[in-house]
């Protein structure tokens, strides 16, 4: 701990230092480089003024060090007083005269407290002036009213005056700013006299008198909130006179005039005596000017003004805009203005065209990129541009160029893609065409759809562009980067020009065909000849060739197909030249593509035969499978291409496949008998490299293909429908498989597959169980099959089943066997008319319960049979009642359901409650509670069912509120014994128990570990209250049962807070039980017969009492709650800590329905009750240094505020009790925030940041 004094020379002697070095800036403390200026403020050191400053700031170190020995040698006095208020004599600070400067303690910063109050204060005195003048039935007056404002602003801009005299600069800034404000209402009530046609200009006018006011009262009292607002009126006035002007051309005068005013705005600030920084001011200024700029540029194109004089008036705005920017980019934002000058200057040059008259509208495509080029060459050109930066500048006449480029490109880009769009419209799918081979050599494919797109200006003026960035590229090649990037650009508008131009209308069929041909094989060579070229133009060649090649195919599929089955071969040696432009680990993709157009063109061929399309498909994927052995066989093909071949072929045969549920012929067996060859070979072959995947994708297809085989078989052979003798034949195929997969793995592993060779294994196991699935759906599904089918299929399945699991060791081979023949015995039973599902549900669920109780009775594992068995036979009948209840009755409803799963409710509770801790049963205890619950739920499924009317109508409200409370009661009670068990005799189990065997007993042991905490009271929480919001109408009987349900829960609310500061608790989370209560009291809000006072208050103010409760309990023990802290949700609020988390929730949630209220439903009282909670929750967070309440407040004062504005006060909201209540309001804050920075600045205190408070 340092020595009395100790602080105080400390601080004399780094201050003395800081002020006395040399290597920062006096003026904005950046470290200097040596430079005779400040290279970040460029104040100018090396003057007469630098000296002076030096000199000052040497005699200032010497006062601080002669100070700091004088402090040294004061006298102690040894004898210290008894506590009591200091004498005067014993205040030096009192000395001081009013209105002198308080040395404050270093700026901690963030917002002080006693600002923010201030501006809170002011905010709503500003608000109850409005409220009083603009919404007073009594004062309408517009000269009256407009006397009362000019006072208001008065009275304001003195009492400003005043406290800035005493130092008080917060609250004067505060209130300044709201004289300000009333200064411009009084220029608007000014102007507003005036008549309708000279309304701006008098505005304009008003504000600009009013803005010399501000500015000369801002450097006369140095507030800033008056500068602030005298910088906005000097920036806005221009464009309020532009307002006045003619039409949107003087719209458009005042931008530019704002903008230039922005300007003066900056050079004034510069010299101000109210700050050296004023970073606020200059900011909001420069977004003043760049609306200004924005606004002049959109309105620019609607000046109302004909003739060639538009367009030079339109050119003339952005070179005067230009101008501007280069003034502004000294200032501010140097890049955007930078961007702004070249966009500027660019466009005046590219409008020009627009003047010429008598050229033809679709020569502009042309001219207008051509003067855009001619822009960006000159200032490719330029060799200085003083403030602005190139970079940026070449940025904006770019996009101009962009822009004045994109109807040309867009044209462009329609011409290429014309001859997909003739293709589309024009042909006809079904392969035929009635057009003659011989017109490719007269006409021109779809010459009527491009001859409208004036395709050729387009083409002319991307030449041009492309020629522009070429010489502008040139011109910049002292600049590489941009040199690079306009000679690619070049290169890329070059090849779309010279796509765009292949397809012209001028063209004949055969000549685009050629012309597009040689375009890509021209481009191929260059890439090839020119091997040195860079990357960035080898890729727009390379997309040009391969373009180019997809351009001719198009182009030939236009007119006969005989005329694409010619061009097809001259397509693939184009795109075998393209393919040699790109990098060979890529080839592969122009393989599969070839390989794809090839097997089209074949398809083609085929389809001019008399072959119906199913035949040509199952032909094309014939020829593809025979070409995918081939290569499968001819080693010295690369891999990927091989790869690349079977995916392409691969692609058909899925189309041959679902044409399968089309129609079944015996050309579709043969393909897919050699699809399933090729995956047999595959899966078999030994060729080196093959992937993986290939072999897994090749395995999952041979049982799919054999059983499309045989239905394709079936349904060529028999007459009549082969389902009844297909599908069993798959069941048996399916069966054979399983059996054979031990031999399958042998065969696999001899043949050296490795661990790859077991993968094939599981996806052969795979797609059999999935053919396996299909049969079963088929047999379902199809009238022909039969439910005598599905019988013979599920047996049969399940025998191969049961030999996987003795042959080939699958351990899921009786549990598939089983549900076969359960499957079976279902089947039976639907023949015989068997509807009840229960019937169909508990059979095997009991049998899975009996298995599994033998099990454990012989210490063996069988929770899971048990616990599976008992969840199978009570969830489907939950479910059922909760969808359909007890089915149809003959007019006394019984509901036999749910008394059926409550009395099992209570069987599983009893159960659980006599198995002991040495019981062998012990393993399901879990289970069984949880199940508990879970049947429980049938007493409030039953209860929404009656609340709803669905199962009966009550002949009154008691005795409907009768039985739902009753059936709550009931599910709630299980629920909480079953919670209560849990927690006294945990069914969570160690895995290490000697009972455990290993095989999964354990997990079901501890199946029930959630019901021993808090969470296993949560179902008796719904269960309470499902029922009776059910029963939800407009009656006060069923109002006031959930408004006492709702109180009910906050009770055990705020029980569960308690008993949480204690220990363990089995009461449900806070944060459960909030939603429960809300929910609950929302839907006895519904009918809207209470305000919706009556809820969210008892509501907001449970959990701030929570938070409350926890705070005090906190301090009591010793431990700081202002400490921020979060825990788990589910534990809030024990564990949690700040005001933002204990108190926070419950102010929100008290305050926020009240205002969302206000719009929807407004009340005078209820306005007033929101400013009056959020005036008393900044009042507790001022005096107890809470962040939480004193934020929530002051967030909720402007929102509730907007609120009653939106609903307009006057009509639903009094104004009267408004405005007093405001008044009031602003009134104690602007109290306290005086008082506060009084006390702070006679040394009373140090004012607190919002950021330390807890």
């Amino acid at each position: 701990m340092s020595e009395p004094g100790q602080a105080s020379a400390e601080w004399s002697e780094q201050t003395a230092r800081h002020v006395t070095d040399m290597h920062r800036c006096p003026r904005c403390g950046a470290t200097l480089q040596g430079a005779p200026s400040c290279s970040v403020c460029h104040a100018v050191l090396d003057g007469a003024e630098g000296a002076a400053v030096w000199q000052a700031s040497v005699a200032v170190a010497d006062a601080l060090r002669a100070r700091a020995a004088l402090i040294a040698k004061l006298p102690i006095r040894q004898a210290v007083p008894a506590a009591g208020p200091p004498t005067e004599a014993a205040r030096p600070v009192s000395s001081l005269q009013p209105g002198a400067i308080v040395l404050a303690p270093a700026d901690r910063g963030g917002y002080s407290v006693q600002s923010l109050l201030a501006v809170a204060g002011a905010g709503l005195f500003a608000v109850a002036a409005v409220v009083f003048v603009f919404f007073n039935p009594d004062l309408t007056d517009l000269g009256t009213r407009t006397v009362i404002v000019g006072a208001i602003a008065a009275l304001f801009l003195a009492g400003a005056w005043l406290l800035a005299r005493r130092g008080l600069t917060f609250s004067a800034e505060a209130i300044g700013a709201l004289g300000a404000i009333f200064v411009g209402l009084t220029a608007s009530g000014a102007a507003s006299g005036a008549a309708a046609t000279a309304f701006w200009t008098s505005l304009g006018i008003a504000t600009l008198v009013a803005t010399i006011v501000l500015f000369g009262l801002a450097q006369l009292i140095r507030l800033r909130s008056l500068q602030w607002f005298a910088s906005v009126g000097l920036t806005i006035t221009p464009a309020f006179f532009g307002f006045g002007g003619a039409g949107v051309l003087g719209t458009v005068a005042g931008a530019l005039g704002s903008v230039a005013a922005a300007l003066v705005g900056h050079a004034l600030l510069g010299r101000s005596r109210v700050t050296d920084h004023p970073a606020t001011e200059r900011t909001t200024i420069t977004v003043l000017q760049v609306v200004a700029a924005v606004i002049a540029v959109v309105a620019v194109p609607f000046v109302d003004i004909d003739g060639p004089g538009r367009v030079l008036i339109i050119a003339l705005v952005f070179a005067v805009l230009a101008a501007l920017a280069v003034f502004a980019a000294r200032i501010q934002i140097r890049r955007f203005w930078s961007l702004t000058v070249g966009a500027s200057a660019a466009a005046a040059i590219a409008v020009l065209p627009f003047a010429a008259e008598a050229l033809d509208e679709r020569w502009l495509l042309s001219t207008v990129p051509l003067f855009a080029a001619l822009a960006l060459i000159a200032a490719a050109a330029l060799p200085r541009l003083g403030p602005v930066r190139r970079t940026a500048f070449t940025v904006g006449v770019a996009g101009v160029l962009v822009m004045s480029t994109l109807p040309a490109t867009l044209i462009a880009l329609g011409q290429l893609s014309s001859p997909l769009l003739d293709l589309l419209l024009a042909r006809r799918f079904d392969g035929s065409s009635t057009a003659d081979p011989a017109d490719a050599l007269t006409t021109s494919p779809g010459g009527e759809l491009t001859a409208s797109f004036a395709g050729d200006a387009a083409v002319l003026g991307l030449f041009a562009v492309a020629a522009g960035l070429a010489i502008a590229a040139r011109i910049a090649r002292s600049r590489p980067a941009t040199s690079r990037a306009a000679i690619t650009a070049a290169v890329w508008m070059g090849v779309l020009a010279a796509l765009a131009a292949t397809p012209l209308p001028l063209l004949v069929q055969a000549a685009q065909i050629a012309l597009a041909l040689a375009l890509a094989v021209g481009l191929g060579f260059v890439i090839l000849r020119f091997r040195a070229l860079e990357r960035r133009l080898v890729v727009p060649i390379a997309v040009g060739a391969h373009l180019a090649v997809v351009l001719a195919a198009f182009i030939s599929w236009e007119g006969s197909p005989i005329i694409a089955v010619i061009a097809g071969a001259p397509v693939l040696g184009a795109l075998a030249v393209a393919t040699r432009t790109v990098p060979e680990p890529v080839r592969f993709v122009h393989v599969g593509a070839g390989y794809a157009y090839a097997l089209g063109i074949v398809a083609t061929a085929f389809d001019q035969t008399e072959l119906e399309p199913i035949a040509v498909l199952s032909l094309t994927v014939s020829v593809g499978a025979v070409a995918a052995l081939v290569t499968t066989a001819w080693e010295r093909i690369p891999v990927r291409a091989w790869y690349a071949v079977l995916v392409v072929t691969a692609l058909p045969f899925l189309a041959g496949v679902a044409s399968v549920l089309v129609e079944r012929t015996g050309w579709t067996a043969l393909s897919t008998a050699l699809i399933a060859a090729l995956a047999v070979s595959l899966v078999l072959t030994r060729r080196p490299r093959l992937s993986p995947v290939v072999r897994i994708a090749a395995a999952a297809i041979i049982v799919p293909a054999v059983a499309v085989v045989l239905v394709t078989l079936g349904a060529w052979s028999l007459p009549s429908s082969g389902s009844p003798v297909v599908l069993p034949v798959i069941a048996v195929v399916v069966g054979v498989v399983l059996a054979a997969l031990r031999s399958v793995e042998r065969l696999l592993a001899a043949r050296g597959h490795g661990s790859v060779g077991a993968l094939e294994v599981a996806v052969i196991q795979l797609s059999t169980l999935l053919t396996a699935a299909i049969t079963v759906l088929l047999s379902l599904l199809r009238e022909a099959a039969g439910l005598g089918t599905t019988v013979i299929v599920l047996l049969v399945l399940g025998a191969g089943a049961a030999a996987a699991r003795v042959y080939s060791g699958r351990r899921w081979g009786w549990w598939l066997a089983a549900a076969c023949w359960t499957g079976a015995l279902w089947s039976v039973w639907a023949l015989v008319g068997v509807g009840l599902v229960e019937a169909y549900i508990l059979p095997p669920a009991l049998a899975a319960v009996v298995v599994g109780l033998v099990a454990l009775a012989r210490h063996r594992s069988g929770a899971p049979l048990v616990a599976s068995g008992l969840a199978i036979a009570l969830l489907p009948t939950l479910v059922l009642l909760l969808v359909i209840g007890d089915g149809e009755t003959d007019g006394v409803h019984v509901p036999w359901r749910a008394s059926a799963l409550l009395i099992a409710s209570a069987l599983f509770l009893v159960a659980a409650y006599l198995i002991g801790e040495a019981n062998r049963f012990r393993p399901i205890r879990g289970a069984l509670l949880l199940l508990a619950v879970v049947a429980a739920a049938a007493g409030p499924v039953q209860a929404v069912r009656y609340g709803l009317e669905v199962d009966v109508r009550f002949d009154s409200v008691g005795n409907l509120l009768l039985v739902v409370l009753l059936l709550s009661v009931i599910a709630v009670t299980l629920a909480v014994a079953a919670a209560r068990r849990a927690a006294v005799a945990p069914v969570a189990v160690s895995s290490t128990d000697p009972s455990s065997d290993g095989s999964g007993s354990a997990r079901w042991r501890s199946v029930g570990r959630g019901l021993s905490g808090r969470w296993g009271s949560v179902p008796a929480v719904l269960y309470l209250v499902a029922g009776p919001i059910s029963t939800i109408r407009d009656d006060w009987a069923v109002i006031w049962t959930l408004w006492t349900l709702m109180m009910i829960l906050l009770v055990v609310l705020l029980i569960s807070v308690s008993r949480a500061q204690r220990g363990p608790t089995l009461f449900p989370p806070v944060i459960v039980t909030y939603l429960v209560a809300w929910i609950t009291a929302v839907v006895a809000w519904s009918p809207r017969d209470l305000r919706v006072e009556w809820f969210s208050l008892p509501l907001g103010l449970a959990v701030l009492a929570a938070g409350v409760l926890t705070w005090a309990h906190e301090a009591r023990s010793g431990g700081d709650p202002g400490i921020r802290r979060s825990g788990r949700l589910s534990d809030w609020p024990r564990g949690w800590g700040g005001s933002w988390r204990l108190l926070g929730p419950g102010i929100f949630l008290t305050i926020l329905p009240s205002v969302l209220a206000t719009g929807t439903d407004p009340a005078t009282p209820r306005a007033i009750l929101v400013i009056a909670l959020a005036l008393a929750a900044i009042l507790v967070g001022s005096a107890r240094r809470l962040a939480a309440p004193f934020v929530l407040g002051l967030v909720a004062l402007p929102i509730e505020n907007i609120v009653v504005f939106v609903v307009q006060i006057g009509r639903e909201i009094s104004a009267l009790p408004w405005w007093i209540t405001l008044a009031t309001a602003g009134a104690v804050l602007l109290a306290l925030a005086v008082t506060s920075e009084r006390k702070t600045a006679q040394g009373g205190g140090v004012a607190a940041r919002i950021r330390e408070l807890r």
